[in-house]
């Protein structure tokens, strides 16, 4: 077996096999232990005598590559959101909400919400897309009973577990979750909380996978697809649900208001979830059927992709400021000379945009996007002309990235006028057109489209402006109004959903996308910050330096040191263990220390600027952005993901050893 294997890969594996025997154990301590869990699980609910769940499900249905070769393809997406408050013995409340993904925007396809309003009766919620106010139907106490005992039977067929959660345990005949096989396959971490993963069958041929908290026994996440006996070439149905609870209400009478509890079912239901990205839920759901004896598979030859591509699951993440696309056509300009004057050109150490000259509440603003100034330690604002435009102090509109800059003393610019009320003047497929220093060449060029939506915040246009415009105004020809600041783009890939014509060919594993243009309005600002540009840029080089020392850990992570070494804070700390790695030897003993110290070391890098993150007195725009590089959020999502993984690593340092040794 060890024939051709060099002294320091016997060594790495005999440690690894020794790591693994400590943490498996056997298929019968698997089975027992998960039925000791989901028993322990189903009595929490069960007894319970008041609580409230939300249950959001989305459901995917998959065309498996053929033969097995290619990434599988999603034909449709569908999520439904149920919120239900159990009051034991009558007050059900059960609001029930679907929509459907088509082109990338969620369509509402049915809503109901109906429970207990009385001693005697109860009532249902109605709404829909015909019926856009609340229609009440009272209901008898037995026909009430009667439409609870309905719905909870639909959604126990569409959720296993549903009926042992939230039905009575008398009422179930104290049957546990209706599961076979159920073991326990390993354990995990997610934002500080341990789960036990447990894997199991239900008929006729579904493969489940069930997270659940162990330590307070509750329901987190469970995976269900079609297993491999399943007919091959027809589509197969993978089901994601989440679960949030809330054991304070289900007490008293207004908990089971149907309008308050509505509220909570408002539209956007992925966004709600926060689901993940179907690329790993894909890949997840293809490990499950592979899972015997509750022994997890060991570390594996990987290439390491590069640290930014890993952080694209999260909301957001993969919207960036205006990226790169093709060169567009000229075109014959659709501003006025007075318009063009108002354009002007802003210039930094640190990069180029574009703003315009606008009046806002009688005073005259530059007005450009938040992430244009970025961390720029010097900024210049010159018309067409080449005159240059006096600026002094600035204001960042919360929740948006629209900056206006202070013009000092007289302005002698054009404005642009800016629509009071969008929706009052534009209809989808108007024309518009963006004016502005696109791609940094230091002029200004033009790039029209039709207007392809509107939103309270954005606007969505087919222009396609690219790096240079941003700041630009998005100026609507017809009333010559400006509807949004030209901000940033966002690629995704097309799926069947998006019509046969777009949709990949069964020759072909091309996957093509779409790429969508967005502005933020200016009409509606209720609030402007007072944004002080030497602390501005001080707090945009923190978060800047953070980002890279994330980077940096994610690297030496795995091993790649002369990227990691590239980050000077982190240098020393690579430099100090290569020295004493070279100088240990191949000893598996002391090799296996310099590697935990270094780990720990690594631990106690990771953590250090999170607090200060966390808490500091940061701008808005930090706080709530959306793109990666400038967003507090996804900053410490994409560390803390970086010290579970370091966690991990510890636990199993031969695996790092094994991967520093190739």
């Amino acid at each position: 077996m060890f024939k051709g294997m060099s002294m320091f890969r016997r060594s790495c594996f005999i440690g690894w096999v020794l790591c693994l025997g400590a943490t498996a154990y056997s298929r019968a301590d698997a089975v027992a232990e998960a039925d000791k869990l989901l028993a322990r699980a189903h009595a929490l609910y069960a007894d319970s005598q008041g609580f409230e769940a939300t249950v959001f499900v989305r459901e995917l249905s998959v065309l498996p590559a053929p033969n097995g070769a290619g990434a599988s393809r999603v034909l449709s997406t569908a999520y439904q959101r149920v919120i239900l408050t159990r009051g034991l013995p009558d007050n059900w409340r059960i609001i029930s909400q679907r929509e459907r993904e088509v082109s990338g925007q969620a369509m509402e396809e049915r809503t109901l919400a109906f429970g207990k309003t009385g001693g005697s009766d109860g009532a249902m919620l109605v709404l829909s897309q015909e019926t856009q106010s609340p229609v009440y139907v009272p209901l008898p106490l037995v026909l009430f009973r009667q439409e609870v005992a309905d719905r909870l039977g639909v959604f126990a067929k569409a959720d296993p577990l549903f009926l042992a959660m939230f039905v009575n345990r008398a009422e179930t005949g104290g049957a546990a979750f209706a599961l076979e096989g159920a073991s326990v396959a390993g354990r995990e971490s997610e934002n500080g909380v341990k789960l036990v993963r447990i894997t199991a069958t239900r008929a006729p041929k579904a493969v489940i996978t069930l997270w659940i908290d162990e330590r307070t026994g509750l329901l987190i996440r469970v995976l269900e697809g079609a297993s491999r006996e399943a007919p091959s070439g027809l589509p197969r149905l993978l089901r994601e649900t989440l679960y949030r609870y809330d054991f304070q209400r289900g007490r008293s009478a207004a908990d089971f208001d149907l309008v308050e509890g509505w509220a909570l079912a408002s539209a956007g239901i992925a966004a709600a979830a926060q689901f993940g990205d179907v690329g790993p839920l894909l890949a997840q759901a293809g490990s499950t059927e592979a899972a015997e004896g509750g022994v997890a598979a060991g570390p594996k030859e990987e290439e390491i992709p590069a640290f930014r591509s890993t952080q694209r699951n999260s909301p957001g993440a993969g919207d960036e400021p205006i990226n790169t696309t093709a060169p567009a056509p000229p075109e014959m300009q659709l501003l006025t000379s007075e318009q063009m004057e108002s354009v002007v050109m802003i210039e930094g150490d640190g990069g180029v945009g574009t703003g315009f000259v606008a009046r806002l509440r009688g005073m005259d603003f530059v007005v450009t996007n938040l992430h244009v100034i970025g961390g720029n330690d010097k900024i210049r604002v010159t018309t067409l002309r080449g005159t240059k435009v006096p600026v002094a102090g600035m204001f960042g509109a919360l929740g948006r990235d629209i900056a206006i800059l202070r013009i000092e003393g007289t302005n002698t610019v054009p404005t642009l006028k800016l629509a009071d009320d969008p929706i009052k003047t534009v209809k989808l497929g108007d024309k518009v057109a963006v004016v502005g220093n696109r791609r940094g060449g230091g002029v200004a060029t033009q790039v029209s489209g039709t207007v392809r939506g509107l939103g309270p915040n954005r606007v969505e246009v087919d222009a396609p402006f690219q790096p240079g415009n941003s700041g630009s105004p998005i100026l609507h020809v017809a009333s010559g109004e400006v509807v949004g600041v030209a901000s940033y783009s966002q690629t995704r890939e097309l799926d069947e959903l998006d019509g046969p014509s777009n949709a990949p060919s069964s020759k072909s594993t091309e996957k093509k996308t779409e790429q969508r243009w967005f502005g933020f309005r200016i009409d509606g600002v209720d609030e402007w910050e007072s944004i002080d540009l030497v602390r501005w840029r001080d707090q945009a080089k923190r978060i800047s330096n953070f980002e890279e020392d994330s980077e940096a850990i994610y690297y030496a992570m795995y091993g790649r040191f002369e990227e990691a070494s590239k980050n000077a804070r982190i240098r020393p700390l690579v430099e100090r263990f290569e020295e004493r790695f070279n100088r240990m030897g191949t000893s598996p003993i002391t090799t296996g220390q310099v590697v935990q110290d270094f780990l720990h070391g690594l631990r106690s890098f990771a953590a250090s600027g999170v607090k200060e993150l966390n808490s500091g007195d940061y701008y808005n725009f930090f706080r709530t952005s959306e793109y990666w590089s400038t967003s507090i959020p996804q900053q410490l999502a994409a560390r803390a993901d970086l010290a579970k993984r370091l966690e991990r690593a510890t636990e199993n340092s031969a695996a790092f050893l094994a991967r520093i040794r190739r």
